[in-house]
């Protein structure tokens, strides 16, 4: 809305144009442009074992950033294991302190936790 009110500005002083066309554009791709376009959310992330806080936005945060660089992203699986690497990465950065990050096994079987090895050494999650 507020992008709106200033194109309709630029365009009154005739420098809009060529925005309003560039909006049009990439509002009618049906990229996603916010976290609502995301094909998860921190309920999401919570079930996938991304411990509940202030975690979850960041994450949410970073793959936005990581759909808008490329909207082919924006796949629910992708986004989950890519969410349980974010969430590995922001336990080092703290010192690994944080809880364990878990996920179902990719044969639907139990819980699988990112702090024990599985036979390729990275802790059973993907990245």
């Amino acid at each position: 809305p507020q992008a709106d009110d200033l194109l309709a500005i630029w365009t009154a002083e005739g420098q809009g144009e060529a925005l309003g066309e560039a909006i049009a554009r990439v509002r009618g791709s049906g990229a996603p442009l916010t976290l609502k376009d995301l094909t998860v959310n921190g309920d999401d992330l919570v079930r996938a074992g991304v411990p509940k806080g202030p975690a979850v936005g960041e994450i949410l945060r970073a793959l936005l950033d990581d759909v808008l660089e490329d909207p082919s992203r924006n796949q629910r699986g992708d986004l989950l294991r890519r969410a349980r690497g974010h969430a590995r990465r922001l336990g080092s950065d703290t010192g690994g302190g944080g809880p364990p990050v878990s996920s179902r096994s990719p044969d639907g079987g139990p819980p699988v936790s990112s702090r024990s090895p599985d036979a390729d050494g990275r802790g059973g999650v993907l990245p």
